[in-house]
């Protein structure tokens, strides 16, 4: 995702950066309610890298190869972690 990235972005650089958002919306309404280990916030970067991958993979798909198929449970999934970040 490039967290540990050393080249250096310029602002609007980072607001094009999808997986970026992604982590700090599931990230931010965690901060400061507790202590959070290395381990969960590695966590959240990696849900980000998911979410984005999955995205880019069902987003463009062309008529011959129709992509990923994302099933029900996976979207219901999605549905209620923003639901629940989205109360917080």
């Amino acid at each position: 995702m490039g967290y540990e990235d050393k080249d250096e972005k310029r602002p609007v650089e980072w607001i094009e950066d999808h997986e970026r958002k992604l982590f700090w919306a599931l990230w931010l309404p965690n901060f400061g309610r507790r202590t959070m280990s290395v381990e969960e916030f590695r966590s959240f970067q990696e849900l980000a890298r998911k979410i984005h991958d999955l995205r880019l993979a069902t987003l463009y798909v062309s008529p011959e190869n129709l992509g990923v198929e994302v099933t029900d449970l996976e979207v219901k999934s999605l549905i209620d972690l923003t639901a629940a970040r989205l109360e917080m």
